[in-house]
């Protein structure tokens, strides 16, 4: 739905996520934390060759994503992000 949000490492290849929510409903920081968390985790082949990096996560609206056309990558364009900062 457009009102779920998207989030991804930002600069770094890795799987991204989707967080559902209903259309007015809040997700606190702590909860956004913890899916940053397990995506960090998901997503980086080797924790040893990160730990202790900082990473920035991406967290933007679905609505506000959209693929870039003709791109075999997958990759994307996001206006009004948020990011997070998550230390692994």
């Amino acid at each position: 739905k457009s009102w779920d949000y998207w989030i991804h490492l930002k600069d770094y290849p890795s799987a991204y996520a989707i967080i559902q929510r209903n259309k007015n409903q809040k997700v606190s920081d702590e909860n956004m934390a913890k899916a940053c968390q397990w995506l960090t985790k998901e997503s980086v082949k080797s924790l040893d060759s990160v730990k202790g990096i900082r990473l920035s996560v991406v967290v933007v609206e679905c609505r506000h994503v959209r693929p870039i056309k003709g791109d075999k990558i997958g990759r994307v364009t996001y206006h009004h992000p948020r990011e997070m900062l998550i230390t692994v």
